[in-house]
């Protein structure tokens, strides 16, 4: 550090504070400092900068699914809240493997990052205890996409039920009487959840409405298509279909589009998490829109009240959804 501090002609307080990325450093200064480290090829020690601090400036993530785009857009919110706080993030990708998960959680902890933010499609009882040992070993958690019935960890989720809800109310609105709903099994705490807001909307129409779901046992454009499909070729077909998931409803709308189905003069799809995806589908799709960057910038933020010894009781945010309409559900 001396020989940097050296090379940029200040003093070694500045090039630590460059370094650590501190916002009050001058950016004239901050230039000098930052082309002496690519002129002289320096490497920050970091194992002695953490002996000595005793925290990594390092965060982590597991996701269920790196290829997701809602996730990634979580991750992405975690990323920036992080960077913003001078902390970098290691991304752990499960791919919808319990054993992935267990995996990265032992690994993050053993390599002392100041924090974890788990995100969940689903968090099993074994989960959920490993996550609570890791806190109170003093590793910091944060959970995105549960909400708990007894709160032991900072939490950030959508409402899910109200979700659902909206996504059959605006279908009703327009006018359909006979809905369909693709969704995974209501072992799922989100899928539940959905599940339960779109039967709710139904009961509280009136017995003119129904409403036929559909299970499958993915979230893949594959399973919504094939699921579209034998819903379109029953006696009584519906008139609009509820995806659960954005992967769900662009099946849907492939379904549509090779059976001749027109959307959404013949059949109207709505999505869930909206996506750049479903925004930009051959006809674009409305969608329940969740703040997916926002869910992983807060969740960072209650990590840092952590880290910095700011968290009383554990908290649980949920934010509410809105329906965000497109073609897919407009007719003209």
């Amino acid at each position: 550090m001396r020989d940097v501090a050296r090379a940029a002609g200040v003093s070694t307080g500045t090039v630590s504070n460059v370094l650590n990325g501190l916002p009050t450093v001058d950016p004239d200064l901050r230039e000098r400092v930052m082309s002496a480290i690519a002129r002289i090829g320096y490497v920050r020690n970091e194992s002695a900068r953490q002996l000595k601090s005793g925290r990594s400036s390092t965060l982590g993530v597991v996701l269920p699914d790196a290829g997701d785009p809602f996730f990634v857009d979580v991750a992405a919110g975690v990323e920036e809240a992080a960077n913003s706080a001078g902390y970098t993030v290691l991304t752990c990708n499960a791919n919808g493997r319990d054993d992935r998960e267990s995996a990265y959680l032992a690994t993050l902890e053993q390599s002392r990052v100041d924090g974890i933010v788990f995100v969940s499609t689903r968090l099993s009882a074994e989960r959920q205890a490993q996550l609570n040992e890791i806190e109170q070993r003093g590793t910091p958690v944060v959970v995105i996409g549960h909400l708990f019935d007894s709160p032991e960890l900072d939490s950030v989720t959508g409402d899910n039920y109200a979700g659902g809800r909206m996504a059959v109310q605006h279908l009703l609105e327009q006018g359909h009487r006979r809905i369909a709903l693709i969704s995974r099994p209501d072992t799922l705490e989100a899928y539940k959840a959905r599940s339960s807001g779109a039967h709710a909307a139904i009961s509280e129409f009136g017995h003119s409405a129904v409403l036929q779901v559909q299970r499958v046992a993915e979230d893949s454009i594959q399973a919504g298509y094939a699921a579209t499909l034998e819903l379109l070729n029953s006696p009584n077909a519906p008139s609009a279909v509820f995806g659960a998931n954005h992967l769900l409803a662009l099946g849907a709308l492939q379904a549509s589009t090779v059976r001749g189905t027109r959307v959404p003069a013949d059949l109207a799809i709505v999505g869930y998490d909206d996506t750049p995806y479903t925004a930009g589908a051959a006809v674009p799709i409305t969608s329940v829109s969740q703040a997916s960057v926002d869910f992983g910038v807060t969740a960072t933020g209650l990590l840092m009240d952590a880290i910095e010894g700011r968290r009383g009781a554990p908290r649980q945010l949920v934010y509410s959804p809105k329906v965000v309409v497109r073609a897919s559900t407009t007719r003209t």
